[in-house]
């Protein structure tokens, strides 16, 4: 909201040229006031997309609306409409949310479908939520030979039952 409101995105020498800022925020809680609100609902290159799972109980604090409001539209998932995934599970992790957004269709149903290329494996990345039907060891992401789990040459990870260990990926 501060490149937009300040004008860093527009570029040097053009100010009435301006480049799209955009974020979508995850799980994130109220964040200002109704004068706060204004000065985004305002802002002609600003969007937000706000994502909240809809069980997750930090995008309602602090508990008083009146005060703290919610800027940008909104994409309400609800995890627990997967198949995918074990319940009842920690709807305030990334990748749950992650999870939940290559899921969600326009009829409020879930649905992974095929052309996303959604990842299954980072579910279990740091925790234990998906159905153990995928043969996924929990926490794979945590332990020094990541418990199986290779990652292939497009970016998915799959678990290999051997004593094959790859490196870490770097940034």
């Amino acid at each position: 909201m501060d490149i937009a409101h300040n004008g860093i995105n527009k570029p040097t020498g053009n100010p009435f040229k301006a480049f799209m800022v955009t974020a979508f925020p995850c799980a994130s809680p109220r964040v200002g006031n109704a004068g706060f609100k204004a000065v985004c609902d305002t802002l002609g290159h600003f969007h937000l997309l706000r994502i909240v799972n809809a069980t997750d109980p930090v995008p309602m604090v602090p508990f008083a609306p009146l005060i703290y409001m919610h800027v940008g539209q909104l994409l309400e998932i609800d995890t627990t409409k997967s198949p995918h995934l074990k319940g009842p599970n920690n709807p305030h992790n990334l990748e749950i949310y992650q999870h939940g957004v290559a899921g969600v269709q326009e009829n409020g149903e879930f649905k992974l479908e095929e052309e996303l290329h959604f990842d299954n494996a980072i579910v279990n990345k740091h925790s234990d939520n998906l159905v153990d039907e995928y043969k996924i060891p929990d926490n794979w992401w945590t332990t020094e030979l990541f418990k199986g789990m290779v990652q292939e040459e497009d970016g998915r990870w799959k678990f290999i039952d051997s004593a094959y260990v790859p490196d870490p990926p770097t940034a």
